[in-house]
């Protein structure tokens, strides 16, 4: 095999999944805040601009 050859040493791995925590837990926090503004946009007292001539309704 040619992984075989490969030595990985165990300060490696612990770097890699202490990125992948790392990374999960940010997908989670901009998952939540992305879901949490789409949650709050919805006012109805905002202001609508029309132009016709351009086609943006």
């Amino acid at each position: 095999m040619i992984f075989m050859d490969l030595k990985i040493r165990w300060p490696t791995v612990v770097i890699i999944v202490a990125l992948l925590i790392i990374s999960l837990y940010a997908l989670t926090e901009v998952n939540y805040y992305s879901y949490k503004n789409v949650a709050e946009s919805k006012d109805i007292n905002s202001s609508v601009v029309i132009i016709p001539s351009i086609g943006v309704f």
